[in-house]
């Protein structure tokens, strides 16, 4: 089928079949419905894929190199908690601090170690002050791991089979991601197939029957598929300059017929449509039009609504966590989500600098003494 073009400034400012709403057939109000609601979801497609460009840069350009920055602050602050805590005696540091930064050490480095398992720095940090080494701490973790899975999704795992139980862990987690995936793909074809049946019922209820009562749908498949063509090759014809009747006709025929050149080489049928009934309603012949072709037009537009409301979705997803909550999907705007994204930004931000002036604070006594007492209210 041919495909229709989704850039909406192509869309010209119509109402459709024209004529009183009374005076309309069901096909031709039921194309004027159509006709908007393409035209609506067009600009909302158009809306929220400018805001997702917009979304793409701000976590691409600002909050995730952010968040690295800020990251990278929380780990050099623990590092130097960890000189402080191993030169104690000449930083002149009293149990009582000793204690305050070994528990500001722990719950640094496990956030940060959940983030990064592998940072030699930072296990031997680990390894320094905890109770276990960091490897034992990270293989009593994968046995709880597997045993919660064992319990919970019934999965049978031989520990024999793999050299550590990390790697157990791992194989159990993709196998039961590929599980996951399987059934995820099989149910979205038994839905789709369902859905296949639901549309074919809809479409036979709403061809026009043929001798012996047969459904029109391949007649009407057929007269898509040529749309393209024949609509071209008329619209080429009746807006040919030779019958202007002046200049000011011959001015109108060729502007139209720019967008007429414009909309095939794109290969935009819904285009062309419109600007066939365009110049139908001129020359009084849209009721003609609407009679012989509109019942296949309303397929070619419902496959286009289907079509663009399933793109909008897609394109509001990334979006949700930056959404008013218990906002309904229909009343979602892009600018709701920027105040969220700012406060994102300025969390950071924040976080950052925090973490970068508690680093410098740790270094004088005075100082270090009022970050420590900040940290034990803020944990209190």
């Amino acid at each position: 089928m041919t495909a229709l073009s989704s850039d909406a400034s192509a869309l010209l400012p119509l109402e459709g079949v024209q004529g009183d709403a009374a005076s309309l057939s069901d096909e031709q109000a039921r194309f004027n419905r159509l006709l908007a609601q393409v035209q609506g979801l067009r600009a909302r497609v158009e809306q929220w894929q400018a805001a997702d460009l917009r979304l793409q840069r701000e976590r691409l350009g600002v909050l995730m190199p952010l968040a690295q920055q800020a990251q990278e602050a929380e780990r050099r602050l623990v590092l130097t908690i960890d000189q402080l805590l191993q030169n104690a005696a000449g930083a002149a540091l009293k149990p009582a601090e000793q204690r305050r930064l070994t528990d500001a050490l722990e719950q640094r480095l496990f956030a940060l170690l959940n983030e990064d398992p592998d940072d030699e720095a930072l296990i031997a940090v680990h390894d320094r002050w905890a109770h276990r080494p960091w490897a034992e701490e990270r293989r009593l973790e994968a046995l709880h791991d597997l045993a919660h899975l064992e319990e919970v999704f019934g999965v049978q795992v031989n520990a024999h089979e793999h050299s550590s139980p990390e790697e157990a862990l791992t194989a159990t987690m993709d196998h039961l991601r590929s599980q996951a995936q399987a059934q995820f793909a099989q149910e979205e074809a038994l839905w789709a197939a369902r859905e296949a049946k639901r549309q074919a019922k809809r479409q036979a209820r709403q061809q026009p029957k043929g001798e012996g009562g047969a459904s029109a749908a391949p007649e009407a498949a057929q007269a898509v598929s040529q749309s393209l063509r024949e609509i071209y090759r008329k619209l080429a014809s009746a807006l040919h300059p030779d019958r202007a009747s002046d200049e000011a006709d011959r001015a109108r025929r060729h502007a139209l017929m720019q967008k007429v050149n414009q909309a095939n080489d794109a290969k935009d049928l819904l285009t062309l449509l419109q600007l066939q009934l365009e110049w139908a309603a001129t020359e009084g012949g849209v009721g003609a039009l609407a009679d012989e072709r509109l019942a296949s037009y309303n397929a070619v537009l419902k496959e286009q609504v289907t079509s663009l409301q399933a793109e909008l979705k897609t394109l509001m997803a990334p979006f949700e966590a930056y959404m008013p909550a218990r906002k309904p999907l229909r009343q979602w705007q892009p600018e709701m989500a920027w105040p969220h994204l700012a406060q994102e930004q300025a969390a950071l931000q924040a976080w950052l600098e925090q973490a970068q002036a508690d680093a410098q604070a740790l270094l004088d006594p005075v100082s270090r003494k009022q970050t420590l007492k900040r940290w034990r209210q803020g944990a209190a």
